[in-house]
């Protein structure tokens, strides 16, 4: 008997300047494969203080759960300037698989590197990479 192959969802991350000068990383975690839908609300989101692309053993940011956004974000490449003067320029892709019990495992394309994410407290306000590696299993 074989172990299933694990489920990749699409993942992105944009930096978002806001009207006052100042700046954070928006983390988008799908929650399906399907984005041909640009307007469905099923990307989980989080406002990163750091860069999440930096994740690696020892990397923390603090994070704040957002609504769902548009899985526009997901696919995004061109800056898009939004109603309230703000601006959100797409950076990069990747993707990504639940670990469970609150870790994931994200890999950005272009990357061979698995980085195994603990996301901590209720909501998640801490995003941890607790290790890093070369192939699925080393995380």
């Amino acid at each position: 008997m074989t172990a299933s192959a694990p489920i990749w969802l699409p993942m992105a991350t944009a930096l978002h300047r806001l009207p006052d000068g100042t700046s954070h990383f928006d983390w988008f975690l799908g929650r399906t494969m399907n984005t041909s839908d640009p307007d469905d609300r099923s990307a989980r989101t989080f406002r990163c203080a750091r860069d999440p692309r930096e994740a690696c053993a020892g990397w923390t940011a603090q994070i704040e759960p957002l609504a769902d956004h548009r899985v526009h974000y997901l696919t995004a490449v061109d800056e898009r300037c939004l109603a309230d003067g703000s601006t959100v320029t797409p950076l990069q892709r990747g993707q990504w698989i639940d670990a469970g019990i609150g870790d994931i495992i994200i890999q950005w394309h272009g990357s061979e590197a698995f980085h195994r994410i603990r996301l901590v407290g209720q909501p998640p306000l801490r995003a941890d990479c607790t290790t890093s590696g070369s192939s699925l299993n080393a995380v």
